[in-house]
């Protein structure tokens, strides 16, 4: 839990604290709840799989994360690093360790086509068949006795996006930094097949605009790098250490759904700055009053809310939003900076619904015949609007895709 080693928890644990953060909510459209009996099975399998990495005494090591060159586009690489693989820094180790695993494992059992959209679930008296798939060079239909849809989220379907966050304040301010393939194709792939829908909301994360997002220097520096954020009125508005979920919704609430970020010359990061103000991508004054006319806010608006944070600092802590003093830094030192921090995208909790096992249901709450859901096809089962925690969204896609292979192959071979 960040605080503590060694601590143990049950399934009923898991369970009740998904529910916590669900009753935290306070956009959540009436009528909608957590799958409890879900996040139950995700909870058992996770101690299961976790007891199977230390029998197998697979060393764990962090995630480790990738900016490719296309992460403009909205693409990334995500891995996990294991002692064997060694520190995996660039994209292209990252794909020898994923080609790696499929050459020795996947191969074994699965055929992966690359380049190949699936555009068309092929349905028969209400039970899917099959899918029709767009390949290279031909269309055909592949028959199935069991299809999952693992085909993400629609963070990069702006207009559906912005639709279905219509009351979401500055929503035309939110740009993409999930998957590029993040398009809500499971909305048009299941339309005609009468299905439920729940969910609502998005993984909101501060950063700078695409393409820098939050992964690279210029993004990491808006999203957590800078001492405070002020908005239009050189107010600061939120606790700039916060849960980023959150904050990044509190950002939302300012004028405009994009604020800035202040620091000085002793900040840590200062080498950043510079070269985001060479980009072109930062602004740089010998003077708080200089620096407030470059971002287009009161200069002595701007100045009050600095000492005012300096005095609390000194102090002990944040008498405004409950930062402790070792969290803060203190802006002093000419020359002072500032970089926009907008809100981007990781994810999206509009999505099908499905019962325990990740069958797909209809809207009388009955299993579509041999049709399964994972990932953020059916992440709104889980959050609905509240993202639980940092890291759920990998670990739930991963555990919603294993309970629907267990299930649809148990379908198959009693």
């Amino acid at each position: 839990n960040g605080m503590e080693e060694n601590v143990d928890y049950s399934t009923e644990e898991f369970v009740d604290f998904f529910k916590l953060r669900a009753s935290q909510q306070d956009r959540m459209p009436e009528g909608m709840a957590i799958n409890e009996e879900l996040v139950a099975e995700i909870g058992d399998m996770s101690t299961e799989f976790l007891s199977y990495l230390i029998e197998q005494e697979i060393p764990l090591r962090p995630v480790m994360w990738f900016a490719t060159a296309t992460w403009a586009e909205g693409r990334g690489i995500a891995g996990f690093v294991n002692e064997k693989k060694g520190n995996i820094q660039d994209p292209e180790a990252a794909m020898t360790v994923w080609g790696d695993w499929f050459t020795e494992h996947a191969s074994q059992f699965a055929e992966i086509r690359t380049n190949s959209e699936v555009v068309e679930l092929v349905v028969n008296g209400g039970a899917v068949e099959g899918v029709v798939v767009q390949g290279p060079d031909r269309t055909y239909t592949v028959k199935a006795k069991k299809v999952i849809l693992a085909c993400g989220g629609l963070s990069a379907n702006t207009a559906l996006f912005r639709e279905l966050n219509s009351d979401v304040p500055n929503i035309d301010t939110v740009f993409n930094f999930a998957c590029a393939g993040d398009t809500g194709d499971y909305f048009a792939l299941t339309e005609g097949l009468d299905f439920a829908q729940t969910g609502y909301g998005f993984i909101a994360y501060p950063g700078y605009r695409a393409p820098y997002g939050f992964h690279t220097p210029f993004g990491s520096m808006a999203a957590t790098g800078f001492s405070m954020w002020v908005n239009n009125s050189a107010q600061r508005f939120t606790n700039e250490k916060g849960y980023y979920y959150q904050v990044g919704f509190r950002i939302l609430e300012q004028d405009g759904g994009e604020v800035y970020g202040i620091a000085d010359a002793e900040h840590a990061r200062v080498s950043v700055l510079e070269d985001a103000v060479a980009a072109g991508e930062a602004y740089k004054a010998d003077s708080l009053e200089k620096l407030a006319a470059l971002i287009g806010v009161d200069g002595a608006a701007l100045t009050a809310t600095t000492e005012q944070y300096n005095a609390d600092y000194e102090a002990g802590g944040d008498t405004l939003f409950g930062q402790q003093a070792a969290q803060m830094t203190p802006i002093r030192t000419a020359p002072f900076y500032a970089m926009k921090v907008g809100v981007s995208t990781l994810g999206t909790m509009s999505s099908l619904k499905v019962n325990e096992k990740c069958e797909i249901l209809n809207s009388a709450g009955e299993a579509i015949p041999n049709l399964y859901g994972s990932g953020e096809v059916v992440f709104g089962n889980l959050f609905v609007q509240e993202y639980v925690a940092s890291g759920c969204a990998v670990g739930c896609a991963v555990y919603t895709g294993a309970i629907a292979a267990r299930e649809a192959l148990g379908a198959m071979v009693p």
